[in-house]
């Protein structure tokens, strides 16, 4: 039985259903989409998850085959569809400080940020990222925000890095 994939509302493609022995085989094809990946459901009283799409020539392909224990509780399928996988994010652009405390505003952070070097910067989605060099052997910059800061890796060492609003407070991560 073959039953229609739709997404963004579109008819996109068609969802295969065949059994076979006591399986059921679900076969994909699509096309008309967006590049990216893609999950294909298939949709009956429930929901079953098929994996996700291989793209070839253009076209959305996916051939999957389950068990009457996965296949049970959808039913009878009488539709599919196609959910786009978000693309992760672009890695942020760090820009290397001369004067970290030029940054800021608030003048305890000035105060505490006066002298730093090798610190990092990037904004991002309106916020703004601060990555100042951690050492477990040497005092904590910005101790007072301590419980902000992610410790990560960067640029070839280990840094503290903090999220700040448009205001200067700091935002957990």
């Amino acid at each position: 039985m073959g039953v229609s994939v739709y997404w963004q509302s579109r008819r996109v493609g068609t969802l295969v259903v065949e059994a076979k022995d006591a399986d059921t085989v679900f076969s994909v094809e699509c096309g008309g989409v967006d590049k990216g990946l893609y999950r294909v459901w298939a949709q009956g009283e429930r929901e079953l998850l098929l994996g996700t799409s291989e793209a070839k020539g253009g076209r959305l392909y996916l051939k999957r085959q389950y068990s009457p224990v996965m296949t049970k509780p959808v039913g009878t399928v009488f539709q599919g569809r196609l959910e786009q996988m978000a693309c992760p994010a672009p890695p942020p652009q760090w820009e290397k400080l001369t004067r970290p405390e030029a940054y800021f505003r608030t003048p305890e952070i000035r105060e505490q940020l006066s002298g730093v070097e090798n610190a990092w910067v990037c904004r991002d989605r309106g916020m703004l990222r601060l990555a100042l060099p951690f050492d477990t052997r040497r005092p904590f910059i910005l101790s007072q925000m301590f419980s902000f800061a992610r410790i990560t890796c960067l640029k070839g060492g280990q840094y503290a890095v903090f999220l700040f609003d448009a205001q200067e407070f700091p935002k957990m991560q």
